[in-house]
């Protein structure tokens, strides 16, 4: 395991922000850590990366506990916070080599890193470009880079693409996740959980100090997510078709109780169904029950809950 946490609990005096929480994140693997504001997780980050000693529990990374280890840890890990950190009159290829500088890196091999790393992050064309002339979203991708010259075995991000505009977005987030594919672990916080969706393997979910659910997002959604809903858009269609139509599936939704809601807006030609359980035998009534009444289907889409929908729905049911 690239991370163990085992009863990790952290207080500020007689505030406990985090209250023995335990989880792993193995190899490779891209770990979302999500919750509300205040609700632990930049606790946890800090004592995951030695800035913070742990007022109970055990917590090792890479096999090396953050308390008896420190050195060890630092030695294996990048860092990414929320807020821009540069010397800011520094090229893109200055700071880059800057950096690697501190870390040690030998000179020639620093080179070689920083041209690969200009080159995967689309860097080459501004490497000679000051700091503060660049956008927030190059900016921002100089600092998911510049924790790639010393290959961590465990890079910690926090909101990473704050800032980011739709593509420099979906750029990072395709380049984290290839350097998950190469062995790095990825411990990633973010508010915005279609990223969650798109690059996590596993999430947590952490409220009041405690760990409420761990899963993938798309067990999470399955088992926490709510209803799933069925939009039917009618083709041109009698009325007394369509009619015919809505009882009958009216009557089969009684009978199987697997619907909680059906809504027919004339004006739009859709039929709206809420369902719980897997919508697959649905769909195929309700495709046998069109054929039977002669209704036309111009589409038949399926939404389930987003993980936004989800993680609000735990966050409420866990507040209860």
């Amino acid at each position: 395991m690239s991370i163990k946490v085992n009863g990790l609990s952290v207080y500020y005096d007689n505030l406990k922000a985090v209250d023995e929480i335990s989880f792993d994140v193995s190899e490779g693997e891209i770990f979302g850590f999500l919750g509300p504001n205040g609700a632990g997780k930049t606790s946890t980050i800090k004592v995951l990366t030695t800035l913070l000693p742990p007022t109970s529990g055990q917590v090792s990374v890479m096999g090396y506990d953050v308390v008896l280890n420190g050195m060890e840890v630092r030695k294996r890990v990048g860092v990414v916070q929320q807020k821009v950190v540069y010397e800011v009159f520094l090229t893109v290829e200055k700071a880059l080599d800057l950096y690697g500088l501190l870390w040690g890196i030998p000179k020639a091999e620093r080179r070689n890193k920083i041209d690969e790393l200009l080159e995967s992050f689309g860097l080459v064309e501004k490497k000679k470009t000051p700091l503060t002339d660049l956008s927030i979203g190059l900016q921002r991708r100089v600092q998911v880079a510049q924790e790639f010259l010393h290959d961590p075995k465990v890079l910690f991000l926090d909101e990473p693409t704050v800032g980011l505009d739709p593509l420099s977005r979906r750029y990072t987030l395709d380049l984290i996740k290839n350097k998950a594919k190469e062995g790095m672990t990825i411990f990633y916080t973010t508010h915005v959980l279609e990223e969650v969706d798109y690059i996590c393997d596993r999430a947590a979910v952490i409220d009041k100090g405690r760990i409420a659910v761990v899963g993938s997002p798309r067990d999470l959604k399955q088992k926490y997510g709510g209803l799933k809903t069925i939009e039917i858009t009618l083709g041109d269609s009698s009325e007394k078709a369509v009619s015919s139509f809505l009882s009958e599936l009216t009557h089969y939704s009684e009978q199987h109780n697997n619907v909680l809601d059906i809504k027919h807006e004339r004006t739009l030609n859709l039929i709206t169904l809420q369902t719980k359980e897997n919508p697959g035998n649905l769909l195929n009534e309700i495709i046998l029950l069109s054929s039977n009444n002669r209704v036309k289907i111009s589409s038949l889409i399926m939404k389930e809950p987003s993980l936004e929908d989800t993680f609000i729905k735990i966050i409420k049911e866990n507040g209860d």
